[in-house]
């Protein structure tokens, strides 16, 4: 608050003028309301003053006239006093720096005699200098690191100036000094180091106000800071052979090699890697190291691993590499046949040599692989292998070779195809030179078609019963096949001809098949237990459509239905209980009282009763029991064949008491049972008991 006191005395000092002046500051409306009072003193007791008119007076304060008259009113003085002339309030603004100086006059005179009163007064005020701090605006309201902002300062005064400031987290620093009106600022990347596990922060900038030197207060603004769109964590990718590759053999190959990954990666402005993710070969890792399995894909495999950042910021680094197809070495035909020399591989079955025949492909590998084969051949009974090195002039061949062979022996042949990686054996067989008939040495074996090589009946030429060949591996001694109607119209009975004991036929189930048909085309196998209807089985395999294998069999004549035993995929089962014959079925019986269920297959019968009593226990034979006729447990359920196996349990429905059943129900087949309860003490009152009864056994 300030104040002032302006006055003026007679030139006797005994009268005087004074205007008391005193002010209080708006800050926020930058005026202040000013008090005046304005008096006219007698200041000894021999003052004399009593007029009436002509009391002129005047006031002007900061260039508003308050009071302005000719006569302020009637003044009389006899000795000391004072006459209050004027007071009230006026509102004064402040200048734009918040100071303000205000201008007073007065003038008070006695216009009927001067010489008593004729006053004039001025002079100045100095008001309180109110603050008057900037109000500065920052825009936008959000920048990405790197990007810029301006404030504006908004400054009261052309006088003021500003020094700004920013803080964000433990960074701090001064943006600019002697701001006047705005600032654009570039805010600096490295601030992003202060929220490393968010995308953004809280940037608090200081406008702070300066008049001269003096400072007059702060202003505060928050702008939030975005990490930038290239605040992306970095990453990179090796990778390399780890698995065993034969020396000579560059790049990848399909099969055989394993890619070992490494990731590095780091993170951007102040952030870590929190997450790695590599994806290859058909599978994913959560780590930063992952070994493949063997590549399964020729051609360009991808590598891409992705890393994820504490601000949830993702970084990818593709890496291609290249895989060489491969194929293990293989043998597309093995053909090995009697020759006439060892020069002419010309076909003899009964020459002392043996022309081996084979073309494959080995893959080349950029002619990086090794190509290499070798025959090997022995007599059927001989342990050990002799051995043939063949050269391959290209990695698609087509080679053969002679080897020197006993007349007498059979010979198993092996050509074994190999390359850097390993190799494969293919296998064929060569009879002995061709005879029609041959006896062994010990005269204890006899051949047909060949020469005899081990004791007993042999074989080596087709042999046919009935027009039908047993060539190859079906004992045509113990069992018939008959091939019948390839495509018969009921299912149930192929056309048959001759004795069907022991017979497997075969048929086709076709569109043709109009009857009794299984789901879906293809071969039926039929399994003939008996010559006439007697108990048969067919095996049937779908061209698909979701049942691959299908089973049935029939008894007297009468076929149960298809059931599935494969579905599509070749493996799921498919027997259910629906699926099975009434033979197979379990059979169930009873009511609330008493039931059993049997099973046809087994033969096996459960039956079961249950009985309620109510009466006392009393003392009688033997100990505490009731009488064996007071609890008849009554015939069975359902009769069994032998004496079943049966035992009991008992429960008291009414009271918690000991109770036990002291003697076990007959085993009769149909006949009433009986139970006995027992008790440690008698018990005279009446509860009611419910005894339950079981029994095992055939029916």
């Amino acid at each position: 608050m300030a104040s002032k006191t302006l006055e003026q005395y007679r030139s006797d000092r005994s009268y005087k003028v004074d205007l008391v002046l005193s002010s209080t500051a708006n800050v926020a409306g930058n005026y202040s309301d000013v008090r005046y009072v304005l008096t006219y003193r007698a200041l000894i007791s021999s003052c004399q003053y009593g007029f009436s008119y002509g009391n002129r007076t005047k006031l002007v304060i900061n260039g508003q006239t308050l009071v302005d008259t000719a006569n302020i009113g009637s003044i009389h003085f006899s000795g000391i006093g004072n006459k209050q002339l004027a007071s009230g309030n006026i509102r004064v603004y402040h200048d734009a720096d918040g100071s303000k100086s205000i201008s007073c006059s007065v003038i008070f005179q006695q216009t009927q005699n001067t010489g008593l009163a004729n006053y004039n007064i001025s002079g100045t005020m100095d008001l309180d200098t109110i603050p008057r701090t900037s109000m500065s605006t920052v825009s936008p309201a959000a920048v990405a690191a790197g990007g810029s902002i301006t404030i504006k300062t908004n400054r009261a005064s052309t006088a003021f100036t500003h020094t700004i400031t920013y803080a964000l987290g433990a960074a701090s620093g001064t943006v600019a000094t002697g701001v006047t009106d705005s600032y654009t600022w570039t805010v600096p990347k490295d601030l992003a180091r202060q929220f490393p596990n968010a995308d953004s922060g809280g940037l608090i900038l200081t406008c702070t106000t300066y008049s001269g030197g003096t400072k007059i207060g702060d202003c505060l603004m928050g702008v939030t800071v975005n990490a930038s769109s290239d605040m992306i964590p970095t990453c990179s990718v090796t990778v390399a052979e780890a698995a065993s590759i034969p020396s000579g053999i560059t790049g990848y190959v399909r099969g055989k090699s394993r890619l070992r990954i490494t990731v590095s990666a780091s993170g951007s402005y102040g952030s870590t890697i929190k997450g790695y993710s590599i994806k290859a070969n058909g599978a994913s890792y959560n780590s930063s190291t992952a070994t493949t399995d063997y590549l399964t894909t020729a051609g360009t495999n991808s590598v891409v691993a992705t890393v994820t950042d504490s601000r949830g910021k993702t970084a990818s680094k593709t890496v291609n590499v290249t895989v060489t197809d491969y194929t293990a070495p293989s043998c597309r035909t093995v053909t090995a046949y009697r020759c006439n020399s060892a020069t002419d591989g010309t076909a003899y079955d009964k020459g002392a040599y043996i022309c081996v025949s084979f073309a494959g492909a080995i893959t080349a590998l950029g002619n990086k692989n090794t190509k290499a084969c070798t025959v090997y051949y022995k007599t059927l009974t001989a342990t050990s292998w002799t051995s043939k090195a063949i050269t391959l002039s290209d990695y698609a061949f087509a080679a053969s070779t002679i080897i020197s062979a006993d007349t007498g022996s059979g010979y198993n042949i092996r050509v074994n195809v190999r390359d850097s990686f390993g190799g494969s054996d293919y296998y064929t067989d060569v009879g002995t030179a061709y005879n029609l008939f041959s006896f062994r040495l010990n005269n204890r074996g006899i051949t047909w078609g060949g020469v005899a090589e081990r004791d007993g009946f042999d074989i080596k030429m087709p042999l046919y019963i009935n027009g039908q060949t047993l060539d190859g591996n079906v004992d045509g001694f113990s069992t018939k096949l008959k091939t019948q109607e390839a495509r018969p119209a009921d299912g149930n009975r192929p056309t048959a001809s001759g004795d069907r004991l022991g017979t497997i036929e075969y048929f086709m189930a076709t569109s043709s098949m109009t009857e009794n048909k299984p789901y879906g085309d293809g071969p039926i196998v039929q399994l003939n237990w008996d010559g006439t209807n007697g108990f048969d089985s067919q095996i049937h395999v779908a061209n698909g459509n979701g049942k691959r294998m299908q089973y049935r069999s029939q008894a007297s004549g009468e076929w149960n239905p298809w059931i599935t035993l494969l579905d599509d995929n070749n493996y799921k089962s498919f027997c259910t209980l629906a699926n099975l014959g009434a033979a197979q079925k379990p059979v169930k019986g009873g009511d609330s009282m008493s039931g059993y269920i049997r099973y046809p297959d087994t033969g096996i019968q459960i039956t079961w009763k249950r009985v309620t009593w109510t009466g006392p226990i009393t003392s009688a034979w033997g100990g505490v029991f009731e009488t064996a006729s007071a609890i008849s447990l009554g015939n069975w359920a359902a009769a069994f064949k032998d004496a079943p196996a049966s035992f009991l349990g008992v429960d008291c429905a009414t009271q918690n008491t000991d109770v036990w059943v002291s003697r076990y129900a007959r085993s009769e087949k149909t006949t009433a049972g009986s139970a006995y309860l027992q008790r440690g003490s008698a018990l005279s009152t009446s509860y009611q008991y419910i005894v339950y009864a079981f029994a095992v056994g055939t029916y």
